[in-house]
């Protein structure tokens, strides 16, 4: 489908960050390193927040491995792509846990897109 534009972190000086087109109503909390879905807040870790954060700019595109790691991360190699599927889980894990619809998924090929 394309490389996403290099995004532009989204300018801290809003204290949120509403997705209100979201099939799943999200508000990143970008001071606090967390998110509202449905009204629950969930803390999130700082790398977990920026997945998060770089997933909701693109979502509903698939996004590789290597973009991710090289917009997240800084990354440019895919020796070290465990560190995505780590954070990955753990962000799925916290944003799927009580809800009865899934945020990700996994796209045959080596992506991740996000409903």
């Amino acid at each position: 489908m394309g490389v996403p534009a290099a995004p532009a972190k989204w300018s801290r000086e809003s204290s949120t960050i509403s997705v209100p087109e979201s099939s799943h109503p999200l508000t990143l909390l970008p001071h606090a390193h967390a998110v509202l879905r449905e009204g629950k807040k969930i803390p999130l870790r700082k790398k977990e927040f920026e997945l998060l954060e770089f997933m909701t700019r693109n979502r509903r595109r698939a996004i590789n491995r290597l973009t991710i790691l090289e917009y997240v991360w800084d990354y440019g190699t895919t020796s070290i792509t465990n560190t995505l599927e780590v954070h990955m889980a753990s962000l799925r894990r916290k944003m799927d846990n009580g809800f009865s619809s899934k945020l990700f998924r996994t796209v045959p090929g080596g992506h991740y897109m996000m409903n």
